[in-house]
């Protein structure tokens, strides 16, 4: 599960207990804290590559390959726009696996 579910999950059942007149254990406490600094982590990589996913241009791998003249070939060149729009998707599709989304 992503560590930002986890976080949003436990504060729900927190305010709860909280609200049933429950008390909070140190332990799930802390737990809570953890988990506050891995959904922060994770928030921050998902703006970081939604950032990347909006600006779209010159945010691709270099191709390795050259023209004839010697200068560097565009992902674009090499791929064309659907290849560029499947790198981004990737992306994408990447983050949302690693966090189980």
């Amino acid at each position: 599960m992503s560590k930002l579910k986890e976080l949003l999950s436990n504060q729900h059942w927190m305010i709860h207990d909280l609200i049933d007149g429950d008390q909070i254990e140190n332990d799930e406490e802390e737990q809570l804290y953890i988990l506050k600094d891995d959904a922060i982590e994770e928030f921050n990589e998902m703006v970081k590559f939604l950032n990347k996913i909006s600006i779209w241009f010159g945010e691709f791998p270099k191709t390795g390959k050259f023209h004839k003249s010697g200068k560097p070939t565009s992902y674009a060149y090499e791929y064309g726009s659907n290849g560029e729009r499947d790198y981004m998707r990737s992306l994408a599709m990447n983050l949302l696996k690693k966090y189980n989304l």
